[in-house]
């Protein structure tokens, strides 16, 4: 089958959703069938760009349309592309954020809509919601969050897709309260895994400025924030939590932090070294490449994420350091059935009682590699399922 992914921004490296959508894209030409990418507002570029995208060996044919186009424009160049790829499904990978600063692109519709006929069949996966659920919401993110949820409505009620997917159940359960039925697709990693070379990262990490790093490799533990901080991160659940795992294992922390941290990050390195002086090690390695990254994960010990936990799933850090067979360990929250979706691998959080001597005690899994082979798998299952009704 033929299937264009339609998505905002396919900047290599810089978009989560646009790197997902490219490995998805790329792991079903692998798997026999022929895929194309449109970019609809993609602010990386001035003009209509296409272009071919590699993604694990394999390349993808992509138009981006940059956000200076009017959007008129940009509907009519993406029908045009389509109508001469001819395909038999439209995938719109839908990501609110990607098409309004407040996430409220109601103006998008009918052109989701209008290109969605371009396809034989329609796909709609969720990788994001609305937002002002919960005790702590603003009234401003309750109001933003209305409007999110009256934009997806009307938007599912229009597109009237085959098949609907979502990367969790949290989400799942949310868009069963709006009518709509979805499957879930659970989120892959969006790092290759490459051979270990702990050299490299030693290298990288005592150019960095690490004192730790001079010590032997079991001498410390490593323990590694990939991504942005979030902003909510309460630092001071980690100190004791960091403190224990120092008095157990009677080896300092080494906590290397990779990729946009941003304030937040700085912040929080602040708030850590000064917690425990000559204990606590906060190494920041900035943006890197693919491969640095998979060395780093690989080169920890657990993996540390600052996020709200009930949103694992749609975290595609956390699945990179799952991937790569990391404990993860949760800042809040709670663990469920929701959570537990890693196939067996662990996650832990800072205030539960034995989850530092569970770290510790970690036996790391043989690495398999990416799942983004068994989602595209799953996902040409949904679409099989409806063609050859």
């Amino acid at each position: 089958m033929r299937i264009v992914f339609i998505g905002s921004c396919l900047e290599p490296g810089q978009d989560g959703v646009g790197d997902y959508i490219r490995r998805l894209a790329a792991e079903c030409v692998r798997q026999g069938h022929p895929s194309i990418i449109l970019g609809l507002n993609d602010a990386r570029i001035s003009k209509p760009t296409l272009e071919l995208q590699e993604s694990d060996g394999t390349s993808i044919s992509v138009l981006r349309l940059s956000t200076a186009m009017p959007c008129s424009e940009r509907a009519k160049a993406a029908c045009e592309w389509l109508e001469a790829f001819n395909p038999d499904w439209i995938s719109l990978q839908y990501v609110c954020y990607g098409y309004h600063p407040k996430g409220l692109p109601w103006q998008w519709n009918p052109i989701f809509v209008r290109l969605g006929k371009m396809g034989e069949r329609r796909h709609l996966m969720f990788h994001e919601l609305w937002i002002g659920e919960g005790g702590y919401s603003t009234w401003m993110r309750r109001l933003i969050g209305i409007g999110q949820r009256w934009i997806i409505r009307k938007m599912y009620q229009r597109f009237q897709p085959d098949v609907v997917t979502t990367t969790m159940p949290l989400f799942q359960k949310r868009l069963a309260r709006l009518g709509i039925m979805a499957k879930t697709l659970p989120l892959f990693g969006n790092i290759k895994i490459t051979r270990r070379d702990d050299d490299r990262i030693t290298s990288l990490l005592r150019a960095a400025g690490s004192r730790l790093v001079q010590k032997p490799r079991s001498a410390f533990l490593n323990g590694v924030f990939f991504g942005g901080v979030h902003p909510d991160f309460n630092v001071a659940l980690m100190i004791p939590w960091l403190a224990e795992l120092e008095s157990r294992s009677a080896k300092p922390a080494l906590l290397s932090m990779i990729g946009r941290a941003g304030l937040a990050g700085e912040w929080l390195a602040r708030q850590l070294e000064s917690s425990m002086p000559g204990v606590i090690e906060v190494v920041a390695l900035g943006e890197q490449p693919e491969d640095i990254i998979s060395q780093a994960l690989q080169f920890a010990d657990f993996g540390i994420n600052t996020g709200s936990p009930e949103f694992l799933g749609k975290s595609g850090t956390f699945a990179a350091m799952r991937e790569h067979g990391l404990p993860v360990v949760l800042a809040d929250g709670y663990l469920d059935s929701t959570i537990q979706q890693n196939d067996g691998h662990a996650v832990f959080q800072f205030s539960t009682t034995n989850s530092v001597a569970a770290v510790l005690n970690y036996s790391r899994p043989v690495i398999v590699g990416s799942e983004v082979a068994r989602a595209a798998t799953n996902m040409v299952r949904y679409f099989e399922s409806i063609t050859f009704k």
